[in-house]
C-alpha cells in the first residue's frame, strides 16, 4: 500500500500469479507469512516489483505449441479462475511406445462425449518420470483454450497441504470459513460450493495413496479430477502408467532444451548421452541445463562426450548440490539427491521384505527382472508374501510390471543409487552371496522341471516354451550380475560359481529349445505357442545375419524338419527368404516331395539348396526323377548331390537316365558316388544305355563296395561304344584271383585312360 496505484496492483496481482515459478512463489509466500520484520518483506517486494511491473501479460509465455488436432477444445468461458504453477520450461509432449502422445490420452479420457459422474484420471509413475510436468502441461493447455471454469493446482502429499490448497480455494470462490473450522467443515464447504461453479479441474499432486482422497473430493458430472501419484494401483478412474520418454523424444529435448541445432551428428550425441541416463525426464533436465550453463551460448560435441565421460566414471560426485535454489535461470544438479531421496521417501513404506527384493533387484538385468527367480530361489518366504512384495514394490513404481507379465522393469538410475548406497556400506558382497544361493535353488529346480518335458511340450502342468523363456531370462539376469562382479573385482568363491549355475541353465535352455523344434508338430498352427516357437526361430536366424519378417519365419518353420540343428535352419531360411514370392509356393510343393519320413534336418537343408539352384522352369522334373533316387537312408549333402547332378544334363533325357541309375546305385554309395553315376550316364546315348549297364554289371564281382562300383562305371563311360566290349574283355585278362574290388577299380580307371 502507498508503493503501487490501484491498476498497477491489479496488475501485479496478476503477474505474480501467473509468472512466478511454482517454488518462487513459495519462497515469497513463506517470507510474508513469516515473523520476518516488515522492512525485510519490503526490500523483497521492492525488488520484485522492479523486475517484474513493466511485463506484459500473456500466457502464450509458457504454452510451447498449440494443440494439435485431435485435441479440440471448446471455449466454456472468456476468462477462467486458475491457480497453476508456471508451466516448465523445455516441456515437450512425450509419447507412448505406441506413438500416441499422453496428452490427447488425457484429453480424450475427459472429453469423452455424455457423462453422468465425475471423470478422475491418475498420472503413476516413479519419481522423476515427469508426472508433475505432464499434469502441468494439460492443465495450461486447457487454460490457454478456456476450457473449464475453474482450473486449480492442490498440493496433495499430505493432509495440510490439501486443506491448505481447499483453504485457498474458497478464498478464490469467495466462500468464507474460519480460520478455525475442523479439516472436515473445510473438505464439506469444497464438496458443496465446487459443483456450483461450472466446468472445473482439479490437480491433485503427489497423492500418497488412493485412500489418501477417499471422501475428499467433490462430485459432478462436470468437474475433472487430475491425479499424480507414485502409486500405481486401485484408483477408480483411468491410469496413465507414465514410462520414461522413447529415444526420439529423449533427443528432442535434449536438443530444444540445450539449444543445439538439430543435425546427424548433435542427434547422435545427444542420444548417446540420453541411453546413460536411462531417458529419465529427471535425470535428462538436470544434465541439459548443466550442459547448457558449462557450454554457454556454443554447447560442443567435446563438452557432451566430456559429460558422459565423466558420468560413466564418477557417477555421483557431478551432482553433488552447490547453488542457491533460488538462483533461477542456472541448473542444481544433484543425482543422488534427486533419485536417491525419491526411493528414500518410498522405502521407509515398504516392508521388510519389499526392501530385500529390492536391493537384490539392482543386480539383475533392469528390464528382465523375472519374479519367478524369487519364487522359486528365495527361501523362508510364502508365495503370497513374495508375490504381495512385488505388488507393493509395483504399487510405489519402483519397478514396473510389463502387461500381462511376469516380468519387472526397474529403472538403471535407481539400480545404480541402491549399488552405490550398498557399496558404502560394505553390504554388497553378501547380497551377491545369497543371490547366487538363490540362482542355484533355480538352476537346480529348472532343471528337474525339464525331465518332466524331455517327451512333450506339456505334461504334468509343466510348459515347455515358457521353461525356455524362464531359462532366457535367468541367463539375462546371470550375465548381468557375472559382469558386476568381474567391474568390481569380486573373484573367487562368488564369481565362479555363478560362471558353473550359468553353464547348468544355459545348457537346459540350449536343449530346451531343440527339444521345442522336434515337438513342434504338436503345435496348433496360429496358435499363442506356435507363435512363440516362431519368435525363438526369429531370434536364432537373426543371431545368424538373417532378418525376417513374422509371416516370412513363420512359412520357414512349418517347412523345417522336426529333426533339424540350427545350421541347418539358417541353411533353408536363407534360402527361402531369397526367392521370389511369386514361385516360393511352387517351389515349396517341389522339395516336399523329396522328403522321406525321419529325414534329418541336414539333408532337407541339401535338398532344398540343391533344388534353388535349378532354373525354376525345370524343378519339377528334376524333382519329380530325383524322388525314385533318394532314399531315407542317405546322409548329409547325398541328395542334393543327386538333385544337382540331374539338373545340369539334358531335360529330354532326365528320365532315362535315372530311371538307369536306380538299377545301377547301391545303398552304399555317397552322395557324389551316386551323382557320378548320373554324370556318366548322361554322357552314354541313349539307344546304347541298356547295353552299358548290362556290360558294367558284368564286371562287378560279388560283393564290391558302392565306391568302387561308381569308379568302374565312370572310367566305363569314358570309352567310345564301339571299343567298350574289347575294353572289358582286356580288364578282365589284368585280374587276378583274390583281387579286392578297389583293385580292380584301380585297373579298369588307369586302363580307361590310355
Amino acid at each position: 500500500e502507498g508503493i503501487l496505484s490501484s491498476e498497477q496492483q491489479d496488475k501485479f496481482h496478476t503477474i505474480f500469479k501467473e509468472n512466478a515459478t511454482f517454488y518462487k512463489f513459495r519462497f515469497y509466500k513463506a517470507i510474508f507469512n513469516s515473523k520476518k520484520d516488515e522492512e525485510t518483506k519490503l526490500r523483497l517486494l521492492r525488488s520484485w516489483i522492479q523486475e517484474n511491473a513493466e511485463r506484459e501479460v500473456s500466457l502464450t509465455n509458457y504454452i510451447l505449441t498449440a494443440p494439435p488436432q485431435d485435441r479440440p477444445w471448446q471455449p466454456v468461458t472468456e476468462r477462467p479462475l486458475y491457480w497453476l504453477p508456471n508451466h516448465l520450461e523445455g516441456f515437450i509432449e512425450s509419447h507412448r511406445e505406441s506413438g500416441e502422445s499422453y496428452l490427447t490420452s488425457l484429453w480424450q479420457q475427459f472429453n469423452r462425449g455424455m457423462r453422468t459422474a465425475t471423470i478422475s484420471s491418475t498420472i503413476a509413475g516413479m519419481g522423476g518420470v515427469g508426472k508433475t510436468s505432464l499434469a502441468l502441461a494439460y492443465a495450461h493447455e486447457a487454460l490457454e483454450n478456456k476450457g473449464y471454469h475453474l482450473i486449480y493446482w492442490l498440493l496433495s502429499e499430505t493432509e495440510s497441504s490439501l486443506l491448505k490448497g481447499y483453504q485457498d480455494l474458497l478464498e478464490r470462490i469467495n466462500i468464507p470459513y474460519k480460520s478455525d473450522d475442523a479439516d472436515t467443515h473445510i473438505i464439506e464447504l469444497i464438496k458443496e460450493h465446487l459443483p456450483h461453479f461450472g466446468k472445473c479441474l482439479l490437480i491433485y499432486d503427489n497423492v500418497p495413496d488412493p485412500k489418501f482422497l477417499e471422501g475428499k473430493v467433490p462430485e459432478a458430472n462436470h468437474i475433472d479430477i487430475l491425479i499424480t501419484s507414485r502409486w500405481s494401483q486401485g484408483w477408480g478412474g483411468e491410469l496413465i502408467d507414465l514410462a520414461v520418454f522413447r529415444p526420439k523424444d529423449s533427443v528432442h529435448y535434449l536438443l530444444q532444451t540445450i539449444g543445439l541445432k538439430d543435425t546427424l551428428d548433435t542427434q547422435a550425441k545427444v542420444r548417446e548421452l540420453a541411453e546413460e541416463l536411462g531417458h529419465l525426464p529427471l535425470a535428462l533436465s538436470h544434465a541439459a541445463h548443466y550442459l547448457k550453463l558449462v557450454g554457454g551460448e556454443e554447447v560442443s560435441g567435446d563438452i557432451i562426450d566430456k559429460y558422459i565421460k565423466k558420468f560413466r566414471e564418477t557417477p555421483i560426485d557431478h551432482f553433488e548440490k552447490r547453488q542457491n535454489p533460488f538462483e533461477f535461470g542456472k541448473s542444481a544438479i544433484n543425482y543422488e539427491h534427486l533419485i536417491g531421496r525419491t526411493f528414500q521417501m518410498t522405502r521407509e513404506k515398504l516392508s521388510g521384505l519389499a526392501q530385500q527384493l529390492m536391493i537384490y533387484c539392482a543386480y539383475l538385468d533392469p528390464d528382465t527382472i523375472v519374479e519367478e527367480i524369487f519364487l522359486q530361489g528365495l527361501q523362508g518366504n510364502s508365495q503370497e508374501e513374495l508375490q504381495a512384495a512385488f505388488e507393493q514394490l509395483s504399487a510405489y513404481s519402483l519397478i514396473k510390471r510389463r502387461e500381462k507379465s511376469p516380468v519387472f522393469h526397474m529403472h538403471r538410475l535407481l539400480q545404480l543409487m541402491i549399488q552405490i548406497d550398498q557399496e558404502r556400506n560394505i553390504k554388497h558382497v553378501n547380497n551377491l552371496k545369497s543371490l547366487k544361493g538363490i540362482f542355484n535353488e533355480v538352476s537346480l529346480t529348472e532343471a528337474e522341471n525339464y525331465v518332466f518335458l524331455d517327451r512333450s511340450l506339456k505334461i504334468k502342468g509343466f510348459d515347455l516354451l515358457n521353461l525356455h523363456e524362464r531359462l532366457g531370462k535367468y541367463l539375462i539376469n546371470l550375465e548381468r550380475i557375472i559382469n558386476h562382479c568381474k567391474d568390481l573385482k569380486i573373484k573367487g568363491p562368488i564369481l565362479a560359481p555363478y560362471q558353473v549355475i550359468y553353464q547348468n541353465i544355459n545348457r537346459t535352455w540350449r536343449t530346451s529349445k531343440e527339444r521345442i523344434f522336434k515337438l513342434k508338430n504338436e503345435l496348433p498352427e496360429n496358435s499363442p505357442g506356435e507363435d512363440k516357437a516362431i519368435s525363438l526361430l526369429k531370434k536364432e536366424l537373426g543371431e545368424g545375419g538373417l532378418n525376417l519378417d513374422n509371416e516370412q519365419c513363420r512359412l520357414i518353420f512349418r517347412l523345417i524338419p522336426q529333426y533339424s540343428q540350427q545350421s541347418d535352419r539358417l541353411r533353408i531360411a536363407k534360402i527361402l527368404s531369397s526367392m521370389d514370392l511369386s514361385q516360393c509356393q511352387e517351389f515349396i510343393e517341389s522339395f516336399k516331395q523329396l522328403f522321406t519320413p525321419d529325414m534329418r534336418g541336414e539333408e532337407q537343408a541339401s535338398i532344398i539348396e540343391a533344388l534353388a539352384q535349378v532354373k525354376a522352369d525345370q524343378r519339377q522334373s528334376v524333382a519329380t526323377n530325383a524322388k525314385q533316387l533318394i532314399t531315407s537312408d542317405m546322409r548329409g549333402d547325398a541328395p542334393g548331390s543327386i538333385i544337382i547332378a540331374l539338373g545340369n544334363i539334358n531335360p529330354a533325357q532326365r528320365q532315362g537316365i535315372a530311371a538307369n541309375a536306380k538299377q545301377l546305385i547301391t545303398s552304399d554309395m555317397r552322395g557324389d558316388e551316386r551323382s557320378s553315376i548320373i554324370t556318366a550316364l548322361a554322357r552314354i546315348k541313349a539307344d546304347q544305355r541298356q547295353d552299358f549297364k548290362d556290360s558294367v554289371k558284368k564286371i562287378f564281382p560279388p560283393g564290391m563296395g558302392g565306391y568302387e562300383q561308381a569308379s568302374i562305371i565312370t572310367a566305363l563311360a569314358q570309352v567310345e561304344a564301339g571299343q567298350r566290349q574289347d575294353f572289358i574283355d582286356s580288364v578282365k585278362q589284368l585280374f587276378a584271383p583274390g583281387m579286392r574290388g578297389e583293385e580292380q577299380a584301380s585297373i579298369i580307371t588307369a586302363l580307361a585312360q590310355v
